[in-house]
């Protein structure tokens, strides 16, 4: 067997680099050196997707980093009993999104034509592009974190009867498991994407939630930076709508709606041995007790506060305001009970110029919590808690992993506080 020197090979794209579909994918410009012959639908039966393995000389790389100068490089062949056009043109220079091929669940147990005759050169495997279908192992790629979330949403949905919405201080503040009363076949979960604006939840609460057939409650933690101009953040949504999951999703909306409410529930065992690393099987994500090395002493932690609670920038988001209401309303006309509340952040806040470390000054926090009460009034469905209270809540300094969220021992608190207001007796 030859041996083949491995040159590195760290390249970067003039001007702004692509941006991968996936987590951690590879993009690179790869020139075609040799082909195997795509499987047949006979081939490939009775499994629905097939392989086939291009060898590339490397020719570029335009974001991560690859140290083989020549990859074989499966593509999709057959998705969803359909052959996929693939090109096969010796010496083409073509632009593709990889991984390598250990990385994609599943994809080892699938047919694969290679005929390469090459033992050296790593294998990878094309991220499906957007004019092909989605593939098995990239059914529950979302974009972000909120991957592991959805991976649990699509096995209890049938069964939900509590979900927990917001961004990442829901998502590390409430443990919708403390708040089950079936917790060895789970009715509740946590589907809150860190990150997330209001558009964001917006599409979880329209297109996932509201087909849910016995859902009850939502528990909705509302920020004020979703009605801000100023903090409009439009990453994560725009990895989520672009995503191979979102795509897939859309693409076979008649065969995931509506939602069998007869299938048999999932127990807590069997979440738990597809439950992804680093989400809790409820799908909450909660923090260890402790603040972080750099916060250590009294002294280093006021001075790191300081600098979040010195800066007030809040400008009202009409637009982000009328979305939330027209939600808002859906869920309510759906029977859904809501509650509303304001996760708490440290309580530094209640002595700074801004009362929460995304720049909201006390005015501007009773503006957003007048409007919250006011809607709730309106919308027999709906309640609302303001939990933060400008930073005048109950929760000590102890209890926060950061300035904005909750450690272990604060998130069991604002879970009791909220099983209290949902199950008053």
């Amino acid at each position: 067997m030859r041996r083949l020197l491995l040159l590195p090979l760290l390249l970067t794209a003039c001007g702004d680099p692509p941006t991968p579909t996936v987590p951690k994918a590879i993009i690179v410009k790869l020139e075609r050196l040799a082909t195997s012959p795509p499987p047949s639908l006979a081939q490939v039966q009775p499994y629905t997707e097939g392989l086939v393995f291009h060898a590339y000389t490397v020719k570029e790389v335009l974001h991560g980093e690859l140290t083989a100068p020549k990859i074989q490089l499966a593509h999709w062949a057959v998705v969803d009993s359909k052959e996929q056009p693939i090109a096969t043109e010796l010496g083409q220079i073509i632009q593709a999104e990889i991984l390598p091929f250990d990385k994609v669940r599943g994809a080892d147990d699938l047919f694969q034509s290679n005929e390469l005759n090459d033992y050296d050169s790593p294998l990878y495997i094309e991220v499906p592009p957007a004019t092909q279908p989605v593939a098995t192992g990239f059914r529950y790629q979302y974009g972000t974190a909120i991957s592991k979330q959805m991976r649990l949403y699509w096995e209890l949905r049938p069964q939900l009867r509590l979900v927990a919405l917001g961004n990442s201080r829901t998502g590390v503040g409430v443990l919708t498991s403390q708040l089950d009363p079936s917790p060895q076949t789970p009715s509740a979960l946590n589907l809150s994407p860190p990150g997330s604006n209001m558009e964001l939840q917006s599409i979880l609460a329209k297109d996932y939630l509201l087909p849910l057939p016995n859902l009850k409650w939502i528990l909705w933690g509302i920020c004020p930076r979703y009605f801000n101009t100023q903090r409009r953040d439009s990453d994560r949504l725009d990895l989520f709508t672009d995503s191979h999951g979102r795509r897939y999703d859309l693409q076979n909306h008649a065969k995931l709606w509506p939602i069998p409410d007869s299938s048999p529930p999932v127990s807590l065992a069997q979440l738990t041995k597809i439950c992804p690393a680093g989400t809790q099987p409820d799908g909450s994500t909660p923090r260890p007790d402790g603040h972080s090395p750099d916060v250590s002493t009294p002294a280093a932690q006021a001075k790191f506060l300081h600098d979040f609670y010195d800066i007030v920038r809040f400008t009202w988001d009409q637009p982000q305001w009328d979305l939330f209401v027209e939600t808002l309303t859906a869920i309510d006309q759906k029977g859904i009970q809501v509650l509303l509340f304001t996760p708490p952040t440290h309580p530094l806040g209640r002595d700074g110029k801004a009362c929460d470390p995304d720049g909201l000054s006390a005015t501007h926090d009773a503006l957003v919590v007048s409007k919250l009460r006011a809607l709730a009034d309106q919308l027999p469905n709906v309640h609302f808690e303001d939990i933060h209270r400008a930073g005048h809540h109950d929760f000590s300094p102890e209890d926060f992993s950061d300035p904005g969220h909750l450690d272990q021992s604060g998130a069991t608190r604002l879970t009791t506080k909220l099983q209290a207001l949902i199950n008053p007796h």
